[in-house]
């Protein structure tokens, strides 16, 4: 495990010891699907789940920079209509309150917390924005007449000058084909969309996959959230190779975001047990 991981795991365990001993666990790292229509499914992976006072809610876990954790009060207020919590609360139509707890990657790790709740009429309109977004990407897929989709410029130092995006190179020189150097084929990290991908189906031409179908649109928190930052980003992600996979991002800060959620994973799941 990265040191800075355990760092992190390890003042989550500590802050959050009371109110994770009070919380009634149901689930931890659970994965989801819906199929929000016949061509469009939305997956996604719950950090935790549970009961206070007998009522449900979800959480989500995530580590951030010293420099985003400068105002913690303004990321607090922007997090709740962010496209990643709106979709998980998609995901979770039976809960309309979740938790987001922070773990800041500084000398000595901080942490934070927040609770949030969404109206149903928040949820069902983002429930059509994740149609509307599938309904693009169907139509870029088979209407493209460019070897890219539409680019952002604007978005190519989203995190600052020393974090560009993978791609900014290659789009700038206009070679929409070349892989970055260090990035490999994406193998879906979600069991369920692997799943998913290698489902057969029938068709005209007889039996094929999923995975194969351009009409099926494979959405998640984190493609929406690269789709809306930049559509060209969006395709070499998850499009590159074929429909529902891409290129796969490496880098030593998904390292530490994925042994983090591990490690807090394994002690949430050790209260489950415990209370069993």
């Amino acid at each position: 495990m990265h040191p800075q991981a355990e760092q992190l795991a390890n003042a989550m365990i500590r802050d959050f010891w009371g109110a994770d001993h009070e919380i009634e666990w149901t689930a931890v790292e659970r994965e989801v699907e819906m199929w929000l229509d016949d061509r469009t499914v939305l997956v996604g992976r719950i950090d935790g789940e549970g009961l206070t006072e007998g009522d449900p809610f979800f959480g989500e876990w995530k580590t951030i920079g010293t420099n985003g954790a400068r105002d913690m009060e303004f990321v607090k207020q922007t997090w709740r209509m962010s496209p990643q919590s709106l979709t998980y609360g998609v995901l979770k139509p039976d809960t309309r309150r979740f938790t987001v707890r922070w773990a800041v990657k500084s000398t000595v790790p901080a942490t934070h917390f927040e609770w949030y709740t969404f109206t149903q009429a928040e949820v069902d309109w983002w429930r059509t924005e994740l149609l509307n977004i599938a309904a693009m990407i169907r139509h870029n897929r088979l209407f493209s007449v460019q070897p890219n989709w539409p680019t952002n410029f604007d978005g190519c130092y989203k995190y600052g000058k020393n974090y560009p995006c993978a791609f900014v190179n290659q789009c700038r020189a206009l070679k929409f084909a070349e892989v970055p150097e260090g990035m490999s084929e994406r193998i879906p990290h979600l069991a369920v969309e692997r799943k998913l991908l290698a489902t057969e189906v029938k068709d005209l031409d007889g039996i094929t996959t999923l995975g194969d179908d351009r009409e099926v649109v494979i959405l998640d928190a984190s493609r929406v959230e690269t789709w809306l930052q930049c559509n060209e980003k969006y395709r070499r992600l998850y499009e590159h190779f074929r429909e529902g996979e891409g290129l796969h991002e490496e880098g030593e800060a998904l390292v530490i975001g994925t042994d983090f959620h591990t490690l807090y994973g394994d002690h949430i799941r050790s209260l489950i047990t415990t209370k069993e």
